[in-house]
């Protein structure tokens, strides 16, 4: 059972002392299945590591926690290798990797009777917020399009992100633990991205192409993936 330390409650090291104290309140078989998480908002890898030299907890280093949370200015590598260590021998940690969400959120909100009424008399409410679409004079909701929040789960796991850890990990051991939205679809994306974009990352997953179905080599109909650029870059040459 994967845990997290908790809330803050305005004192930060009280709230870490009282994880400490929890533990040690607990039976030992309970001890014994037991994980601590970096977590992305309040308490980051170096907290942790502080509840493990007290516990000996074993740690879970979570990816995309350490990068929205670090102030300690811990190394990757170094950090992932010492939680890695806090596992019992003979037993193959795991980590957890997830990709940021990048795009647009949809917000719903309630539109006023003042702003309602100024809709109708044609006044602007002097909102800059962007506006999936025009809102009517008679509308009692509206959607705000707002930017991604970075600590959020994508969908799917981005191979490229996901290769450039395993290329800083090579030579540790263990288990990933996927967290994207779409569950195992997203595990099924990754192999054949993997394949072609970190045939080095596939062959130590153990991924050959035949294992890749004919769906996922293939690229969706009408698109040619190894065709034109996405951008012109200078080799198109201008219609007369």
């Amino acid at each position: 059972m994967i845990t997290h330390v908790g809330g803050v409650y305005d004192d930060h090291e009280a709230s870490r002392a009282r994880w400490v104290d929890g533990w040690n309140l607990c039976p030992e078989h309970v001890k014994r299945r037991l994980g601590l998480e970096n977590d992305d908002l309040r308490f980051s890898a170096a907290d942790v590591l502080w509840i493990h030299e007290r516990t000996g907890v074993r740690l879970i280093f979570d990816d995309k926690h350490f990068w929205c949370l670090n102030p300690e200015r811990l190394d990757m590598r170094e950090t992932f290798a010492r939680f890695l260590a806090t596992w019992p021998a003979g037993i193959r940690p795991k980590m957890h990797f997830s990709s940021p969400r990048t795009e647009l959120r949809e917000i719903k909100q309630k539109i006023t009777p003042k702003q309602r009424e100024a809709a109708k008399a044609g006044k602007a409410n002097g909102s800059k917020a962007l506006l999936k679409a025009p809102v009517k004079a008679t509308a009692r909701f509206k959607t705000v399009l707002r930017p991604p929040t970075w600590t959020g789960h994508a969908d799917f796991t981005n191979p490229f992100e996901f290769a450039t850890l395993m290329r800083m990990a090579e030579g540790l051991i263990f288990d990933v633990m996927l967290e994207g939205r779409s569950k195992d679809l997203s595990l099924l994306r990754l192999r054949p991205d993997l394949l072609r974009f970190a045939p080095d990352i596939a062959a130590r997953f153990g991924i050959t192409a035949q294992e890749a179905t004919d769906d996922e080599e293939q690229p969706e109909e009408g698109v040619d993936a190894d065709g034109e650029a996405d951008v012109d870059e200078g080799h198109v040459e201008a219609a007369e």
